[in-house]
């Protein structure tokens, strides 16, 4: 469909795209646009990058005010409401890891509350570089058994970017909350030294940053759920849904509550970390100590 603010195109094309495009077809910028449809410009940037569930409303005020005709603004108001039941599968192969986690990234810095959980990884935006590159890694292998050509330089420019994705705990304007399994903290990724300045990384945000909340689901913990995957939830707008090959990304309405449902039952049986990063300490130190009494 091609209208006097310019064509519609395909029906999988994001409503966000096709309303920067129309933006720009008219020389506004974000700023302008924000003032025309009394909006704040952080808010259009979101709406065009697809940060959330686009709300029908606000893509029909923002598209009128772009010189849509009332068929144009029908059919993204329709497009707007089918894409809160769709999920994008996101893949690092085709996106690299860098660019994945500048993505992630960009919808950090939007978002106001950040929930994550996982069962057997410290979460990306806790880990240290040593961790990060040893988690990395592992992924880059089992990536590469279906498409070839992650690189050693490609992990070390995605661990970079996860390290760079932490500033976002500085920000006094947001919150997080991180649960992880106790098995997390066990499951050794990289030697025990590592791990060690891994757990004392957990331990100096824990304590340094008023904003950051991190729990832990202890061994033997009675939880009506099983704990498959990991995920995080940005407000109340958007999920991200890891697995081995992808992530899954989703700002559909029913997944996003069922998922801040799920956090909230993790969150019921969980319990500080300080504790466990007690424990785990003693867990490695005597790991080491162990080592080196074998050495001849």
């Amino acid at each position: 469909m091609t209208t006097g603010v310019g064509p519609l195109g395909p029906p999988e094309e994001p409503v966000g795209v096709v309303l920067a495009r129309m933006r720009r077809a008219r020389c506004l910028s974000g700023a302008a646009l924000a003032a025309k449809v009394g909006m704040s410009q952080p808010k259009i940037s979101r709406l065009e990058r697809g940060v959330g569930a686009p709300d029908p409303a606000d893509v029909a005020k923002v598209a009128r005010a772009l010189g849509a005709d009332d068929q144009m603004v029908a059919s993204l108001m329709d497009r707007a409401e089918r894409s809160h039941d769709r999920m994008t599968d996101w893949r690092a192969q085709t996106a690299g890891f860098t660019a994945q986690q500048d993505s992630v990234s960009r919808w950090e810095l939007s978002a106001q509350w950040i929930r994550e959980f996982h069962p057997n990884l410290v979460p990306g935006l806790l880990q240290s570089s040593g961790y990060a590159a040893a988690a990395l890694k592992v992924m880059s292998r089992v990536r590469m058994r279906d498409v070839a050509g992650v690189s050693d330089a490609d992990v070390a420019m995605g661990v970079s970017a996860r390290v760079r994705r932490q500033e976002r705990l500085l920000d006094p304007t947001k919150s997080f909350h991180f649960l992880i399994t106790e098995a997390a903290l066990r499951h050794q990724v990289c030697p025990a030294a590592e791990m060690l300045a891994q757990l004392q990384h957990i331990r100096d945000v824990s304590a340094r940053r008023d904003s950051v909340t991190i729990e832990v689901l202890a061994d033997g913990a009675e939880i009506e759920v099983p704990p498959l995957h990991g995920f995080m939830v940005l407000d109340e707008s958007l999920i991200i849904i890891e697995a081995y090959h992808a992530a899954l990304v989703s700002s559909s309405r029913k997944d996003v509550t069922s998922y801040l449902w799920l956090f909230d039952v993790f969150a019921r049986h969980a319990s500080p970390v300080g504790p466990f990063l007690d424990k785990y300490e003693e867990y490695y130190i005597e790991q080491l100590s162990r080592r080196s009494r074998a050495k001849p």
